[in-house]
Order: structure tokens, then sequence, then C-alpha cells
């Protein structure tokens, strides 16, 4: 591959018809729409897509979703003033909460007496399932190891 094949990010973004280009002035649009939205709307509206004359917004509860509907022709008029979004025509709210994020529970570490770890392992020997048998070896061999001594 010789350097004159090698596009700049510059040339690569304003290359006309190209798909990088017109991801690149999608991104642009919606961008500036965020903006615009964030001049009539709180913060917690974001903008999922905009398709065909339709603004799909993502807010975060069913009251701030019932106040876009019911003020939804004053937006699309003051949103449709910007020259990108004439042919804004409709919107659809979607409810998406805010979450909170998932705590792992915490390990219990289990520590057992060195006597309970001895009958464990006595009581292992005379069982004849096998996998009670592993089972049982296995426990008391995990209770012995560093990791879970205090």
């Amino acid at each position: 591959m010789t350097g004159s094949n090698i596009k700049s990010t510059k040339e690569l973004l304003n290359s006309s018809g190209s798909v990088i280009q017109q991801v690149y002035e999608n991104t642009k649009k919606l961008t500036k729409l965020q903006k615009t939205l964030l001049k009539y709307l709180p913060q917690e509206v974001q903008i999922a897509s905009f398709r065909e004359g339709n603004l799909h917004l993502v807010v975060t509860d069913g009251a701030l979703a019932s106040h876009i509907r019911y003020t939804q022709r004053d937006l699309i008029e003051k949103i449709s003033k910007e020259t990108e979004f004439f042919r804004l025509k409709s919107l659809q709210i979607s409810i998406q909460p805010k979450s909170e994020p998932t705590r792992v529970p915490e390990r219990r570490k289990t520590s057992f007496s060195e006597e309970a770890l001895q009958t464990i392992e006595r009581s292992a020997e005379y069982i004849k399932d096998a996998r009670l048998k592993k089972a049982l070896s296995d426990l008391a061999k995990h209770a012995r190891s560093p990791e879970n001594q205090p």
C-alpha cells in the first residue's frame, strides 16, 4: 500500500457521497437537534432517532413524557424553524427510567473450625455417592485454601 492511497480523516469526512460522510453529517444534525431541544426541554430528554419526519425521544419519567405530549405541537413548530428539521411531522416518546447500577452482593466467607473440617473429611470417607463424596472433599479443601483464611 502506498502513501498516496491513505486519506486523511478530513478528506474522508468531506468526501461527497461516502458512508462515513453521511454518518458524520447525520451526527452533526442530531447534535444540533439535541442542543435545540435543550432550549425547550430538560436535559433528561435524549434523541433516540430522527427518521422520515418522526423524532423519537427517550425520557426518564412519565410526567415529562406527558408534558412533551401536551406541548407537542408547539415543540414541533419551534424545532421546525431550524432549517435542517423542516420535515419534522411527529414526535414519538418512550419512557426509560433511570436505572440504578446493579449491586453485586458481597460474598460471605464462611469459615470452619479445624474440627469441623476434619468431621467433613471423615464423613466424606464413608459416603458411597461419588458426587457427594467429591463435593464434601472439595468443600473442606476450599475452606482450607489461603484466600478463605481470615
